[in-house]
């Protein structure tokens, strides 16, 4: 099967089997490494291309925006940001899935495709208003909310908590 994608990464990663002697046997599979695009205030835009299968991986509301607190309220602005790396990479843009198709797989059983981009992950934030005076508290308050594993901690300022 010729590859319609170029590939975007010059390293592969590949997973092997030992055997009993423990010798390096056959490869299981081989997997292109993503290339990150960096933006600004450390986020980072992952893009794969391995010649057939294009995926991207990153918030796009944060890339190079001064004002990242608020993202973006469609889908519209993210594919844009999504697009121009994509462009700059010589990859084609991403589109909507205006068509879905079916079609039979090996097996036999039925899966439905379309004809643009599938979004598999969209993450939703909320911000939340503490009120006029209150702020300090709140950033206080929120110090001192320990997230998954990481410790809270208020910085010296007294106006940014971080993990």
């Amino acid at each position: 099967m010729e590859n319609l994608l170029p590939l975007v990464s010059e390293t592969i990663y590949s997973q092997h089997e030992l055997n009993d002697d423990g010798e390096i046997t056959d490869s299981k599979y081989y997997r292109q490494a993503p290339v990150q695009k960096e933006g600004s205030f450390c986020t980072t835009i992952k893009i794969r291309a391995n010649g057939h299968r294009l995926s991207v991986c990153g918030n796009p509301s944060r890339y190079n925006r001064i004002d990242n607190l608020f993202g973006y309220t469609s889908l519209d602005p993210c594919f844009g940001v999504y697009n121009t790396l994509l462009g700059s990479m010589g990859l084609p843009p991403l589109t909507k899935t205006t068509q879905f198709y079916h079609r039979q797989t090996k097996d036999g059983s039925i899966q439905v495709v379309g004809n643009g981009a599938k979004i598999s992950r969209i993450d939703v934030t909320t911000n939340k208003a503490a009120g006029q005076g209150n702020e300090s508290t709140y950033i206080k308050a929120l110090s001192t909310v320990n997230y998954r594993n990481s410790i809270p901690k208020l910085f010296e300022n007294g106006q940014t908590a971080g993990w």
